[in-house]
Order: C-alpha cells, then structure tokens, then sequence
C-alpha cells in the first residue's frame, strides 16, 4: 500500500481528552483555569485541517495523526502535512514513532486488526501485523522491539523494521480470551532498566494488571485489583515499578514488579477511573484524573496527596502533558486546562478555536501541540509558556 494525498475527511472524534486519574486530599475546590495563574501559556501557530484527528503522537520532525479507520496524517513541526497513507483500520489507539517507523494499531469494521509498520519519510505501509479473531488497541516499543496489544490480550512482539514476529502470547494460561478486554485508548507502559512491559485489562468480572518480559514475552505476573470498577492505564515510576488508579476502593497502587510490594495511596474519585486514563508522572509526582472531575498530584515520597482541585466537567480518556511548570489537560467537554504542579494554582491557557480533544507534549520542548476541532474539521495549535514560566 502507497500513501495518497488529499485526504479530506470529517468523522466524529473520540475524546482522548488530556487529563489525569486522580486523588485529592483536602476539600477538592473549584477554580476557573484564567483566574491569577502564575505563568501564562501563549499560542505560537494554529493551522486548520481538513480532517478530525482521533490519536496522535511526534517526534523531532513533526507529529504523526491517525484518522478513525480511515487513514493516518503526517505534519511537520509548523503543522504542515508531510503525507497521508490511507491505511485501512487506523484506529483511536495512539501511533508509535520510533526510528524510521510509524507503528500504528489497527481495528477495522468487522472486528480485525492488529498493528502495522509504515515508513516515517513516505507513509508507505511496509508491513502489516494481522490477529487473528481479534483487532489491535495499543502498541508501544521496548528494547527495540515493537509491542502490539489486541482487543482480547493477546501480545506479540516484532521488529520494527522488517516487521518479522518474534513472540506472540494469549493474555493468560487458563484464562478464557473471549472474557478479557483491553480498553481503547488505553497504554502500554514500558520499563528499560527491568524489561518489563505492562497494561491493564478487564478478564472477566475483575480487573488487573498485567507484566510480561519483552525479550521473550512471557508473563511475568498479573496483579489483580478486584472487580470495584475500572483501573487506570498504567505508568513508570521507577526502575521495575508501576502504578496504576483503580476504582472502588478509589486508590493509586504503586508495585514492586520483582517483590510484589504495594503501596496504596487513598484518592478521590466519586465516580472511579477512565480505563484510557494515563497519568502523568513527573519525577517523584503523579498527576491523575478520576471521571468526575478531580484532578491530584501525589507525592510518591510522602505517599499522600500534594493538591487537589476539581473541575467543573468530567474527565474522559484522560492524557495529561506537562506545559512548563503546569500539568494541562483537556475535559470531556472539549475544554482545556492547566494547573501549575506545584501547588494546583489555575494556568492562564488560550482560547482554542473549536473543541479540543489531545495536547501533546514530547521530551526536549517545552511547550505542546494541542489538536482540536470546529465546524471545518479539525485543528492543530502550537501552545508554549512564556518566558519565566520554566520547566519542573
């Protein structure tokens, strides 16, 4: 398959609004995200496209875009479009760049998919993961080797540049597959220092964590974390250790992958997590976001809460970004945040034309690419801090 150009397409957008799965200590408080902030956020350029983005993700040259089973969309770093492949089942999973590739989940209309591999210069598709039974949700890259995540937990690990399998794993010996669900919009989280890689999924009434060994891709152990409701997607906080927020009892886990050793940390959470939810760690700070509203940093060292503050919308598919010293995310409504890291004061933000749907920031700028959409289609904005406004 050849990327072609010229693709003009209108979809409805999944919100894979940027926010975070969260606890909060004290009385949660409402703030407007214009009222005294302490460094503002200007808009560098804004350009409109004539598509809905569903997913997104960038490298130094630019970003990359996926359009819901239509097609992905490469932009440089002033937004202008590079190329358009019309890869058949793009899904609302986010794309992978890594070296030369652009690994991107894929989900078509009768229920198949898995990952594909296309080249980051041309958009030329050069290989194609198919599952059988099943479709692709998440992908991710570790050690050199690409991870793919299918709908019913299955795993399979290739390489990047021939795309040839390696490995290739159900979700968990005795564990029938028709039973687990990984969520869209969910994400892998991936350790180097142990090569470990982790995600969490729904396999029956109970909901768990989930780490395999990436050279191999065998299980290493699946943690569960009951049948309360749904638990975040998990991150990285430090060597061999992930964390994760899970619903009723509302809390942010931190495991030892090695020990098993937990740590709980009480959060506030009145209607629970987002299974696409991904919180945002910042050195020893975690930024989280519960579907009610509440967004808190916790201190990891402390083990407890830092701030707390609530919105006044819910928080869906959240995917928070650091803008300079602030975490900003975007609500289920379409409306962007932000809210400085170290004491939760609100961040003065532009007005974005449209809704927003992503914000994404990528290590070595400080500032993020916030996508949106209006009457025309879509958008995409280049936000940066003022100057003073500095970098946690």
């Amino acid at each position: 398959m050849t990327p072609t150009r010229g693709l003009a397409i209108a979809v409805s957008v999944v919100a894979i609004a940027t926010s975070a799965c969260a606890p909060r200590s004290r009385a949660a408080r409402p703030l407007s995200p214009n009222q005294g902030s302490h460094a503002a956020v200007t808009a560098a350029w804004s350009v409109a496209l004539d598509f809905a983005p569903t997913a997104v993700a960038a490298d130094a040259g630019g970003v990359v875009l996926t359009v819901d089973h239509r097609g992905v969309v490469a932009l440089d770093d002033r937004g202008r479009e590079r190329w358009v492949s019309e890869l058949d089942g793009a899904s609302i999973g986010s794309p992978l760049v890594f070296a030369d590739r652009v690994i991107v989940p894929t989900s078509r209309a009768d229920g198949t998919g898995g990952c594909a591999g296309l080249d980051r210069e041309t958009g030329e598709t050069i290989w194609m993961y198919q599952a059988i039974g099943t479709r692709g949700v998440a992908v991710a890259e570790l050690r050199g080797t690409v991870i793919c995540v299918m709908r019913d937990g299955r795993t399979a690990g290739i390489l990047p540049g021939p795309g040839r399998v390696q490995w290739q794993y159900t979700f968990g010996k005795g564990i029938d597959p028709s039973s687990v669900e990984v969520s869209d919009g969910t994400v892998v989280a991936v350790d180097e220092a142990s090569g470990l890689y982790a995600f969490t999924a729904r396999y029956g009434p109970r909901w768990g964590m989930k780490w395999n060994d990436v050279e191999t891709g065998a299980s290493r152990h699946l943690l569960n974390l009951g049948t309360g409701g749904p638990v975040s997607a998990p991150v990285v906080v430090g060597p061999g250790t992930f964390t994760v927020a899970a619903s009723f009892p509302n809390e942010l886990y931190m495991v030892d992958a090695h020990s098993l050793r937990q740590t709980r940390i009480a959060v506030p959470a009145a209607e629970g997590f987002d299974p696409a939810c991904v919180p945002l760690v910042v050195d020893r700070l975690v930024v989280v976001a519960a579907r009610a509203g509440e967004v808190t940093a916790v201190d990891l060292d402390r083990r407890q809460p830092r701030w707390t503050v609530r919105t006044a919308e819910p928080m869906r598919h959240s995917h928070p970004v650091l803008v300079g010293d602030a975490v900003g995310l975007a609500t289920g409504t379409g409306r962007a945040v932000a809210y400085r890291l170290a004491n939760g004061a609100p961040v003065r933000l532009p007005a974005p034309r449209g809704r927003v749907i992503a914000m994404l920031g990528h290590a070595g700028r400080p500032g993020v690419e916030v996508f949106g959409r209006d009457a025309g289609g879509g958008r995409i904005e280049r936000w940066e801090p003022e100057s003073g406004s500095g970098s946690v």
